[in-house]
This record gives structure tokens, C-alpha cells and sequence, in this order.
């Protein structure tokens, strides 16, 4: 959602005030605007109230390394896992902690230590950065809400770096 606001706008009906020459002296109320008018700045929406993902993030496309598949991100508060399952047999599959999360407004920023892929850091933005995606109409399991870069340090040492986009499911 944007605000907008219409700054310095005054309708050509309106008649001109007078300024003081003092710029010290009484402070002139704002100008009526009229809706016809078009706004001049746009502002963010406001970021009062708790900013909630709560949910599951799955990638749009698959991500395998050394025959181990990233299945999806868990976002619980302020709490993240990783749910990874073989590439060879989806009901082969294992959780890891994210221990070092960072969720706000803008950022998903995660690192998981130990993985079955090896140490896991996704460096992610929310692309609507509305948030409670669970209660937006227009959200969907086939929305995309967030781009992220992936990088692992494999077991074998090797360092493999992907930008992958998410989808957002609140799950059953």
C-alpha cells in the first residue's frame, strides 16, 4: 500500500496568501487540496505494526547440491529452518536450524551452520514488503514475495552461489 502526498499543491482557484517577510513571524496553514490534483511524492507505506512471514518459502526453481534438494525456508516469528530432501527420493528428507536469523521489513538474512548440504547463508529481500502474507487475498502459493542469493560452503570446501526467487505458502 503507498500513501501519497501532495506537497506544495494548490488549487488555481484558491487565491495566493501573502507571505511575511519575516520567516520567523506566524505560520501559514496548509493549502486545501483538491482531489483532482496529483499527488507529487510518493511515500512507503507505513511500517507501524509487527511485520509478520510466518510461513513457508519455496523456491521457483530447484536448488540440488551433491544430491541434496533445498525443499523450502520455515519462517516461525522470528525463528527459520531449511527442509532439504534427497534428489534421488523426496521421502528421504531432514530439517536444519538457522540459528543466525535476521526477518525484517526488507531483509530475510539467514545462516545455518550444519547442513546436509554443508553451511547454508541466504541473503534474501522481501519484494512485498507488506508482510502477513497469510491474510493478503492477492498472495497466493504461486505469488513470488521474495529474491534471495544462496550460497553454500559445501562438505567437500567448495562454495557454490545461486540467486533464487521464493514463493510464499502458509502450509496446512
Amino acid at each position: 500500500m503507498l500513501v501519497t502526498l501532495a506537497i506544495g499543491c494548490r488549487p488555481a482557484h484558491t487565491p495566493a496568501r501573502q507571505v511575511a517577510t519575516d520567516t520567523s513571524a506566524a505560520v501559514q496553514p496548509p493549502q486545501p487540496v483538491d482531489a483532482h490534483v496529483t499527488p507529487l511524492v510518493s511515500a512507503p507505506a507505513p511500517t507501524i505494526g509487527a511485520f509478520d512471514v510466518t510461513g513457508y518459502f519455496f523456491p521457483d526453481s530447484a536448488f540440488i547440491l551433491e544430491g541434496q534438494k533445498l525443499n523450502w525456508i520455515e519462517v516461525v516469528g522470528r525463528a527459520a529452518s531449511l527442509r532439504f530432501e534427497s534428489a534421488a527420493n523426496e521421502n528421504v528428507f531432514g530439517d536444519a536450524p538457522c540459528p543466525t536469523a535476521i526477518i525484517s521489513r526488507d531483509t530475510l538474512d539467514l545462516t545455518c551452520p550444519s547442513t546436509i548440504m554443508g553451511q547454508v547463508r541466504i541473503a534474501g529481500t522481501f519484494l512485498d514488503k507488506r508482510g502477513g502474507y497469510d491474510t493478503l487475498p492477492d498472495v497466493n502459493e504461486n505469488t513470488v514475495v521474495m529474491r534471495a542469493q544462496i550460497s553454500v560452503r559445501s562438505r567437500t570446501g567448495a562454495v557454490v552461489t545461486r540467486t533464487l526467487r521464493f514463493r510464499f505458502w502458509i502450509g496446512d
